[in-house]
């Protein structure tokens, strides 16, 4: 008999969560928080249900179950669009200045808000309508009176706060590791070694060293904050995922196999390049200058693993980000902004925007073959 968790784990239910999220991201957070809410306040109700079933309390619920799972369906929906729209429009520009704390201060408070608006309209509008049409008048009395809606909604309140620490948690992994990632961890996916095929770009601040000298350390790590920022937009509408940041380097990675336009990693690295160009403004008040990347990128087979039983993460390992790195290294013996493998360019399907000139063949540090770089240009460039 086949396990249906293996089936599962073999899945690409990563790759195609990240591509909904990245195309639809106010969609992807709102029907998260909706998907939530139902699910918890379900839950809610089918305990309770099943509660006044076996200790036989002469409740209505015991009675006719199907209007407390309606109102608490409506509840809950209004309740996520609500919170997923806080999520997307307000929490998550506050995550990028405030501490965790401060967030999740206010997400309760504003859990607390939204809940009070939400229960209250549904109290004295859905509520009303459907207590009236399910349920004797003497039924309708106790059901509605003051003192029963002020109990329901403190034990909604409590509820809401504690199932809000979940979702929570939910988030920061979704922010840690990226969308569609949290499953497959708790499936256990990458607990066993497993090969993928995978495209790595590391990109690195050009002249670091001269920059933090510059500036001071302190505008200096401000100023990498804010290029990760720019990078992150940039690599959301590439649907990259961020591997790593290594001091002053990103490290983004796609999926081979799902990447049919393999031209977007060239076009995120582009995209990158003119938007801190954009902003040269902002960069020019806060630091005095404009920073620039360089970058490598390669296509190769890698080894993915969950590594590490503190702060553990996802891990890749083998030649192919060594070769990567080696690529990255070269731009400035090259004097250029972006080169990549061979193996990867036979792969793209070129436009005019861009050119790639092939260099001779290479040796990198660690290996006994050549490897032949392109240097990769953009006529806007």
């Amino acid at each position: 008999m086949s396990n249906p968790f293996k089936r599962f784990r073999e899945l690409d239910y990563t790759t195609t969560a990240r591509r909904v999220a990245f195309k639809y991201p106010v969609l992807n957070t709102i029907s998260t928080q909706v998907n939530f809410w139902v699910i918890a306040f379900t839950l809610l109700n089918l305990v309770l249900y099943f509660f006044s079933l076996a200790t036989r309390l002469d409740v209505p619920m015991a009675k006719d179950p199907l209007p407390f799972f309606l109102i608490s369906f409506l509840l809950s929906f209004a309740f996520g669009v609500c919170t997923g729209t806080a999520e997307h429009y307000i929490f998550n520009k506050i995550a990028l200045k405030k501490s965790i704390g401060f967030l999740i201060l206010g997400k309760g408070t504003a859990y607390i808000v939204i809940m009070t608006i939400v229960f209250f309209t549904m109290r004295f509008t859905v509520a009303d309508y459907i207590v009236d049409a399910r349920f004797l008048p003497e039924e309708r009395q106790q059901m509605l009176a003051p003192e029963t809606s002020i109990y329901t909604y403190f034990t909604i309140i409590t509820y809401t706060l504690g199932m809000g620490m979940v979702i929570s948690f939910i988030v920061q992994i979704n922010s840690k590791f990226g969308p569609g990632v949290l499953i497959p961890i708790l499936l256990g996916k990458y607990m066993e070694p497993k090969q993928e095929e995978r495209v790595f770009m590391f990109l690195d601040l050009k002249s670091s060293t001269a920059i933090a000298e510059k500036i001071g350390h302190i505008k200096y790590s401000r100023m990498i904050r804010d290029c990760f920022i720019d990078i992150n937009a940039i690599s959301k509408k590439h649907q990259a995922e961020i591997y790593q940041y290594v001091g002053d380097e990103v490290v983004l990675t796609w999926k081979a196999k799902p990447l049919t336009k393999k031209l977007r990693v060239v076009e995120c690295f582009y995209d990158v390049k003119f938007l801190l160009e954009s902003r040269h403004e902002h960069y020019l008040k806060e630091y005095g200058l404009l920073p620039e990347f360089k970058a490598g990128a390669h296509l190769g087979v890698v080894t993915a693993v969950e590594v590490g039983s503190v702060k553990r993460e996802v891990a890749y390992h083998g030649d192919t980000m060594n070769v990567t790195s080696r690529i990255e290294g070269k731009t400035k013996e090259f004097n250029a902004n972006l080169l990549i493998s061979k193996n990867l360019a036979d792969l793209i399907v070129w436009d005019d925007r861009f050119t790639a000139k092939p260099i001779v063949s290479v040796y990198l540090s660690g290996r006994q073959k050549p490897i032949t770089i392109l240097d990769v240009q953009s006529y806007l460039d």
